[in-house]
């Protein structure tokens, strides 16, 4: 199945609602995901939710002259600063009240197997300086299996070349959360919206647009049957054990398919840190088609001999081709 993931997968969820009996299945198998190092296998085991808002910050009816108002008119790009700002803390702490509430705190083991999982340089793969981190967290740990909270986007004001003295009319900012086992999508906007509305500087009108796409984190028991059996296969393909974590990113299908069926997504994923995510030239390395392909016949073949008196149907999301190929190889 496409998961029209980019785009809200709105039609995928409201098949699997509409016409669930049409996929019963007794688990369910997703690669859209990624590997923690190139040739690395990894079994993710959990992801986070999401959710968000844009905020917009009123002021003037038009931009006006910084000379004739500067100082009388609120700048709505200075107060957009100044709310963003009571939002995260200097220790990347969130600020909003109620917001870590209902957090699932992450446990000895799975603090464990994040840290034994080889470590991205992020000073390579970003180009960024220097890493940061929720105070009492690793970066691994923050980017795994803690609450984020970022501005996406943020414009305001004269864009061009050379320079314009104008306050501007307004000021946007575009921002998400991704979330943790515990939290509530709905509940998370709430509590940002009732934060946004108690700090907004004054001389300027507060508007907010509410994120439609949401979805809650998915986490599955590590220790499960189908995740040993899926681990199994990536070291049969890659020559070496996998490892195990929990990814920042969201996959709302996974959230919907737990919601409606009950049963576990087996994430089985491999991307690299090389592959420009969301970024221009995203790429997927074509040797990793191939190794997808045989970690999967490995793990039909060993679902097949674990399950010998039953039979599983299978749903299969992410990298379509692989299911067709597996069963041409499989037959062959």
């Amino acid at each position: 199945m496409k998961g029209e993931e980019e785009i809200g997968s709105a039609n995928l969820h409201t098949i699997l609602r509409e016409q669930k009996d049409k996929f019963a299945a007794d688990f369910a198998v997703i690669s859209d995901s990624g590997m923690v190092a190139k040739d690395q296998p990894t079994i993710l085991y959990g992801l986070k939710g999401f959710t968000g808002l844009e905020i917009t910050l009123k002021g003037p009816d038009n931009d006006l002259h910084s000379g004739l108002y500067g100082g009388a008119i609120k700048n709505p790009a200075m107060a957009m600063a100044d709310l963003l700002m009571t939002m995260k803390d200097k220790e990347e702490v969130i600020q909003v009240e109620g917001f870590y509430d209902h957090v699932e705190p992450l446990t000895y083991d799975e603090r464990e197997l994040i840290k034994n999982a080889p470590s991205e340089d992020y000073s390579v793969s970003t180009g960024a300086p220097e890493t940061v981190s929720e105070k009492g967290y690793t970066a691994k740990e923050h980017t795994m299996a803690r609450p984020t909270l970022e501005i996406n986007g943020l414009y305001s004001g004269y864009q061009g070349e050379g320079t314009k003295t104008i306050i501007p009319s307004t000021a946007t900012a575009k921002l998400t959360c991704r979330l943790v086992p515990g939290q509530d999508p709905e509940q998370i906007q709430d509590l940002l919206v009732k934060h946004l509305e108690k700090h907004v500087p004054k001389g300027v009108e507060l508007m907010i647009k509410r994120e439609a796409l949401s979805a809650k984190a998915y986490k599955v028991d590590p220790n499960h049957t189908l995740i040993k059996k899926a681990a199994e296969s990536l070291t049969e393909t890659f020559g070496k054990e996998a490892v195990y974590v929990r990814m920042g990113g969201s996959i709302p299908v996974v959230e919907w398919i737990d919601a409606s069926y009950g049963i576990p997504v087996v994430l089985l994923g491999f991307g690299t840190s090389d592959d420009r995510l969301h970024s221009p030239n995203e790429s997927f390395p074509v040797a990793h088609f191939e190794k997808g392909m045989k970690t999967l016949v490995y793990f039909w073949k060993k679902i097949k001999e674990d399950q010998k008196n039953s039979s599983l149907t299978v749903y299969l999301q992410g990298y379509k081709m692989y299911l067709n190929h597996s069963l041409l190889i499989m037959e062959e």
